[in-house]
């Protein structure tokens, strides 16, 4: 059965290959961003025009997206028909893939032929999806005004917000609509304990049965009304911009500091420069000072260019690479093993080999041994292979594999004596021949818990 999918699938690529449907599509999408921890579909709307003779088709796709309605349905001759496609994408494409992902759909009917358009689909985690926007709180505040931001063309529906700080736990549920706002209030705790400065709100997301987290800020304003900001931006070289500014109505003395390593110290510029320097252990702490008059702000800039020891990790990386390159077999060759039950009571176990190709290769030759105490049951060898009584070997002859492909070969051995403790499965070994070599590669070991089955 599977041998006739592989041939209709074959068959399908080589008509696709040899002419296209003539077919008139426009393509709308109805809801096109999909969260990457959540198996939902895009859905997208398809106004499909037949010029030719009355058929009926069907929209289906090879990479990894799956498509509903996957039933046929007809169109006349020079009919148009409006249809309502899901697009769901795999787990894999999922987790592997961000942004905008492109896909191929296509469309067959009767005749020889496919019609192969592409969609797209935008794939975002869910903790990118809505923004928390800064929170300013003073000491006289008694509750907390946080804005919620949905960056996306989607309708959040059932979103629940958990929200975490030093000023305040509240959970709220709500639905947001396509880039809506909202804002909501929560109460605040006790404050006599915090000190003025910059605070972590850590939001959880739920939606859907998924969970993610994000950070945002939370400013606490000095009684003298000293507004605290921090910003880094980079990766190679980060830049960050510090600040004091003066809110209130008095002049205030204001001191800045920030800490650094004695390692990135040394990659780190100031503008302006420090009034002071203290150094404790492994790091060291730079002081600015100054008075602000109300409205007076102190900014400082520092930058860290981590550009050479950045090319001493790429260089190490590449190396660790090459090296693992190197050694890497052509052919990749697993071994596994699982308990079978039969009506009989004996012990049996299913033997799985899995090859996967990392090169081109020709006469492959996979050999695995039967244990000395059990025997292999011939009808349940998969595929056909080669059996030697007398040595006890099991001999698969592939003529080739190409990079990339994949095989499974599996057996049945089974014992009438009870087996106890741990049952040890010889090694099985591939011979083949790669680049004009020949070639050879063991599997891993492999073993079987018994409990006197």
């Amino acid at each position: 059965m599977k041998k006739m999918f592989a041939l209709a699938f074959l068959f399908l690529i080589l008509l696709s290959l040899v002419s296209a449907l003539n077919l008139t599509i426009s393509e709308y999408p109805i809801e096109d961003v999909i969260i990457k921890e959540v198996d939902e579909s895009a859905i997208f709307e398809l106004n499909i025009t037949n010029p030719g003779p009355k058929d009926s088709f069907r929209i289906f796709s090879f990479v990894g997206v799956e498509i509903r309605p996957s039933e046929k349905f007809e169109i006349g001759s020079g009919e148009t028909k409006t249809v309502t496609i899901q697009a769901q994408p795999s787990e894999e494409i999922r987790e592997n893939f961000k942004n905008w992902f492109l896909f191929e759909y296509r469309i067959a009917g009767s005749e020889p032929g496919t019609y192969k358009d592409n969609l797209k689909i935008k794939l975002i985690p869910l903790a990118e999806i809505i923004e928390i926007e800064p929170i300013i709180i003073s000491p006289s505040s008694d509750e907390a005004f946080i804005t919620i931001n949905n960056l996306e063309d989607k309708y959040l529906e059932d979103l629940i917000l958990k929200f975490n700080s030093d000023f305040f736990e509240y959970t709220e549920a709500f639905s947001l609509k396509p880039f809506e706002t909202k804002t909501i209030s929560a109460p605040i705790g006790d404050l006599e304990s915090l000190e003025a400065g910059e605070y972590q709100l850590i939001t959880e997301i739920q939606y859907k049965g998924a969970k993610s987290e994000i950070i945002s800020e939370i400013n606490y304003l000095e009684e003298s009304g000293i507004l605290d900001a921090k910003d880094s931006k980079g990766f190679i070289v980060v830049t960050t911009h510090l600040s004091k500014e003066n809110i209130g109505n008095v002049e205030s003395p204001i001191i800045l500091t920030e800490r650094k390593n004695i390692i990135s110290r040394l990659f780190t510029t100031f503008s302006p420069l420090p009034d002071e320097s203290e150094r404790n252990g492994f790091f060291v702490t730079y002081i600015w000072r100054d008075n602000l008059q109300p409205g007076e702000a102190l900014e400082v800039t520092m930058r860290t260019n981590y550009t050479f020891p950045f090319l001493l990790l790429l260089l190490a990386i590449g190396l660790i690479l090459f090296v693992r390159i190197k050694t890497q077999t052509d052919l990749v060759l697993k071994k596994r093993v699982q308990f079978v039950r039969t009506k009989g009571g004996e012990f049996a176990l299913r033997v799985r080999l899995k090859a996967k190709a990392r090169n081109n290769m020709e006469d492959v030759k996979i050999t695995d041994h039967i244990p000395g105490t059990t025997q292999i049951h011939e009808k349940m060898i998969y595929p056909h292979a080669e059996v030697d009584e007398k040595t006890r070997r099991i001999l698969w002859n592939i003529k080739s594999m190409r990079k990339g492909e994949e095989r499974t070969f599996s057996y049945v051995i089974y014992s009438k004596m009870k087996i106890f403790g741990s049952f040890e499965l010889p090694i099985a070994h591939a011979s083949y021949k790669s680049d004009n070599q020949q070639k050879h590669v063991s599997s891993n070991k492999t073993s079987f818990a018994a409990e006197g089955a």
